[in-house]
């Protein structure tokens, strides 16, 4: 992989990808582009990416430099089905903000393969929210019962990444509602199956123990 081309040691690695560092910046060598393997409709949007992945041309710095940059359908696909992986945990306002540039520069270039209902309401949302706060003027129909939910989640997040507790009883019930709670938002997008999550999450602390107490 691009890791061992560099040289470079692995820091982690999970199913979709690796992290290593390269300068001290942290990249991310991935296997396919989405989590494929947690949600069923992924599979078809990560070989949807696939097709879409025709490099166009693009100018910097006033056409002083040229470099070759994703099609702006990659990058809707790319960026929505994202920040939607990340609602049930680490969902940010950053995945706002990349969404509101997507939108002003290209407008609305989601790919017509897109039809899965639930997905397109996050999105949908997601954009309301943009023509909301951050100015875009985005015409949408859809995702209203999600607009309060997504606003929430990015800004008021029940549950946060780092533990706030101590000791061992507090810190796995809290993980434990951590995660039920991630389930139940990541219900809303996508058909999820709880038995696989806990499943998966029982699995990936078996693997690493340490990782229970963090």
């Amino acid at each position: 992989g691009l890791a061992q081309i560099l040289g470079k040691v692995l820091c982690t690695e999970v199913v979709k990808h690796s992290n290593f560092y390269y300068q001290g910046i942290p990249v991310e060598n991935h296997k396919f582009f989405l989590n494929k393997h947690k949600y069923k409709v992924a599979e078809p949007m990560d070989a949807l990416l696939h097709r879409l992945l025709t490099p166009v041309p693009a100018e910097l710095c006033g056409g002083e430099y040229r470099v070759m940059v994703p099609p702006p359908a990659f990058n809707a696909l790319f960026l929505s089905f994202h920040a939607a992986q990340h609602f049930g945990c680490g969902f940010r306002i950053h995945h706002l903000f990349d969404w509101a540039c997507l939108l002003k520069r290209e407008g609305w270039c989601l790919p017509k393969e897109v039809t899965d209902e639930k997905l397109l309401d996050f999105i949908c949302a997601l954009t309301a929210l943009c023509n909301r706060l951050l100015g875009t003027e985005v015409p949408v129909k859809g995702g209203e019962h999600l607009v309060g939910k997504v606003y929430e989640q990015m800004m008021h997040p029940r549950y946060s990444e780092k533990i706030p507790v101590k000791g061992a009883l507090p810190v796995l019930w809290y993980k434990w509602k951590r995660m039920l709670h991630g389930q139940k938002m990541l219900g809303l997008i996508f058909d999820v199956s709880v038995t696989k999550r806990v499943m998966r999450y029982v699995w990936s602390h078996l693997k690493k123990p340490k990782s229970i107490w963090k």
